[in-house]
């Protein structure tokens, strides 16, 4: 265990990879117990591989609980291993994974399906929790390989990964299991290599910068709220517009200023509205692609959030404009409606006026 490891040192490891691989959010991981109660372990393996990002073909290897040295297949090296409640260690190494020295880099595509292998002691099977939590935790010392982030065998970053790429609440629940012994005795065992305290704060801190990125996903849902109603109160000044030529058209004035009648000329001009056609076309495009984008959101990388902000700016951008045509378009509509019969006036007034009261 890493006994006197500060905070801040945690604090620091957890931002150095929050900073290249971002924050997921927690996931249910009903899936992968199920999995394992049906003895499908290789399935759920690979979702969790999955889930890391990961997209290597995983071999799973089972090393029996009555091993032998010397016998084959075993464990080669040191790998985490079982504490009781003190600290001390319970029994041998549990898992293994083994991290090719050619791995290819993350992103890569000479990464899909590598093949690579697990072996996993007889005991990781005991509780499906523990499993999912032993095996994020070795899968992550070969996501660290593959970035080049941090030594491989960095126990520290291979604990926290599994937090920040969504295991949170499942290595809560899994680094703890009560064991039942041949004799009766029933004995507490902790995966890992963090104190209780330690990963306390570990799981607090990751989720605080999750929290931090889902409001900021809010405020961009907030803002796209605030164009949509945007792009409704241009859409209704728009067709208010239309119906006041309409009825213009249809009820002719007998006289006209010889300047609103070259206005009401434009106005009829598919050059003149293109432009209020195009803003609002527009606007609702951004608006579309940016809800797709929020509505299947779940791992806020780097280059996620720099994509949110790039919506946020283009929102402002956006509603400034449709202001700015809305606006337009009520002034054009007044110049119409002085010229129309009296009924038809009260009802473009009535048109109009709700789209103004309309504006924020």
């Amino acid at each position: 265990m890493f006994d006197g490891l500060s905070n801040s040192h945690i604090r620091r490891a957890i931002d150095e990879l929050a900073d290249c691989l971002g924050v997921r959010e927690d996931i249910d991981g009903r899936d992968l117990v199920e999995l394992l109660r049906k003895g499908d372990a290789q399935a759920c393996v690979q979702k969790i591989a999955s889930q890391l990002g990961l997209p290597v073909c995983v071999t799973l290897v089972r090393i029996p609980r009555a091993f032998q040295p010397g016998h084959a297949p075993r464990f080669q090296t040191n790998a985490p291993v079982r504490t009781d409640g003190t600290g001390r260690g319970r029994e041998g190494i549990i898992a293994q994974i083994v991290v090719p020295g050619n791995l290819p880099s993350f992103g890569s595509p000479a990464l899909n399906g590598w093949p690579i292998q697990v072996r996993v002691s007889d005991d990781c099977y005991d509780d499906p929790q523990s499993f999912v939590t032993i095996m994020a935790h070795e899968l992550s010392h070969l996501l660290l390989a593959s970035l080049h982030l941090a030594d491989t065998s960095s126990e520290l970053h291979a604990e926290l990964l599994p937090l920040l790429l969504g295991f949170r609440n499942i290595v809560r629940q899994g680094r703890m299991t009560v064991r039942v012994m041949p004799n009766g005795t029933a004995i507490e065992i902790r995966y890992g290599y963090l104190t209780d305290p330690q990963f306390k704060f570990a799981f607090e801190y990751v989720g605080s910068i999750l929290e931090r990125r889902r409001r900021h996903k809010m405020r961009i849902a907030r803002a796209g709220a605030h164009l949509r109603h945007k792009i409704v109160v241009a859409e209704r000044a728009l067709a208010a517009l239309k119906n006041c030529l309409r009825c213009l058209d249809a009820h002719r004035p007998m006289t006209m200023g010889a300047d609103d009648a070259r206005r009401i000329v434009q106005f009829h001009s598919w050059e003149y509205t293109y432009a209020w056609y195009t803003t609002i076309k527009q606007a609702r495009n951004t608006l579309d692609k940016a809800e797709r984008f929020i509505k299947c959101l779940s791992h806020y990388t780097p280059t996620v959030v720099e994509q949110l902000e790039r919506y946020a700016r283009q929102f402002e951008a956006s509603a400034e404009r449709l202001s700015q045509v809305t606006t337009t378009m009520l002034r054009d509509a007044r110049v119409i409606r002085q010229y129309l019969p009296l009924f038809h006036k009260l009802r473009c007034m009535l048109t109009c006026g709700y789209t103004h009261c309309a504006m924020p």
